[in-house]
């Protein structure tokens, strides 16, 4: 079975412009598809209080065994440590 074509929809210009819109028209539906099922599903939770208690727990270990902010010297080109190496 062979589809026949309108002659004025048998043109390349014709084609390309109906094409054009199909694809606007796709896009833009399945966009909105996308954004209303991510809207739906996006909400913040409280935090549980154990939870909060937990991280300010390992907040202070982290804070207490920071190491110290030390001047750091490497002799990059040198062979015997010099009196700068750190």
């Amino acid at each position: 079975m062979k589809l026949k074509i309108p002659s004025k929809f048998s043109s390349i210009g014709a084609k390309l412009f109906l094409c054009f819109w199909l694809i606007v028209v796709l896009t833009t539906g399945i966009t909105r598809l996308v954004s209303e099922q991510f809207r739906t599903k996006s909400f913040i939770a409280p935090s549980h209080r154990g939870d909060i208690v937990k991280i300010e727990r390992i907040d202070k270990l982290i804070k207490r065994d920071a190491p110290q902010h030390r001047k750091l010297c490497y002799p990059f080109y040198q062979e015997e440590p010099s009196e700068n190496y750190c």
